[in-house]
């Protein structure tokens, strides 16, 4: 008979670590519909599309300033009196947004900031937001140098600030994380100037005069191409 054969000791595997369990509330960050990320910048930012079948992008929308020098029915308010209701317009420069898309049914994520400056604390006559329930979806009146929407009304009885119901379009959105949220339209959009819009419900009419400044967020949707660029 042979040898008898060596035997080898084998030390037992230890076992792997476990693995480090993620802070207490902490929530993975959501993504769109398309599997895009949503940037964690806080602000509106918009997924469309460009062409039948094209690729959809994120697209930040910046805000832009308003004024509300201008106003319609005042002939009316003088020649009653002051019964008749005059109505301040809020008009933004240029015919056209800076962000255009040929995509009727975009989508938005909302971002909102918690505690510092940035779309939850506007400054001036704004109050935080801090849900999309806070904002109104507006279609423009687009005018040859200009757009402009009725923010309130007034005579010589009072004044009050909203906007006209027959520009609103109506939106449902969803909580995707503490701050975060996906917003969908109720309905294609035709081809047209559009902007989210929001202001302090105590601010009357008067008080937003041609002095002052307010923010909203515009986009234009068009007819073929687009111009968006996407966000970085």
């Amino acid at each position: 008979m042979g040898p008898a054969p060596a035997t080898v000791a084998v030390s037992p595997r230890e076992p792997a670590p476990p693995e480090a369990a993620p802070p207490a509330g902490a929530t993975s960050a959501p993504t769109t519909s398309d599997g895009l990320p949503i940037p964690a910048e806080a602000g509106i930012h918009m997924l469309a599309g460009n062409g039948a079948g094209g690729e959809k992008t994120l697209v930040q929308l910046e805000p832009t300033v308003y004024s509300q020098g201008k106003t319609g029915g005042w002939l009316a308010s003088a020649v009653t009196a002051g019964i008749a209701k005059t109505k301040y317009k809020a008009v933004l420069r240029n015919p056209h947004a800076a962000i255009r898309v040929s995509d009727p049914t975009p989508t938005f994520y909302f971002n909102f900031e918690q505690t510092s400056a940035g779309l939850s604390n506007n400054s001036g006559f704004f109050t935080a937001t801090t849900s999309p329930n806070e904002f109104t979806l507006l279609h423009l009146d687009g005018k040859k140098e200009s757009r402009e929407t009725v923010v309130g009304s007034g005579n010589a009885f009072g004044q009050q600030s909203g906007t006209d119901t027959k520009k609103v379009i109506a939106f449902t959105f969803t909580k995707l994380r503490p701050g975060s949220y996906r917003v969908v339209l109720d309905s294609a959009l035709d081809p047209g100037e559009y902007c989210f819009f929001t202001s302090n419900p105590s601010m009357g009419p008067a008080m937003a005069g041609s002095q002052s400044a307010n923010r909203v967020f515009d986009f234009s949707i068009v007819e073929g191409g687009g111009a968006a660029q996407p966000t970085q």
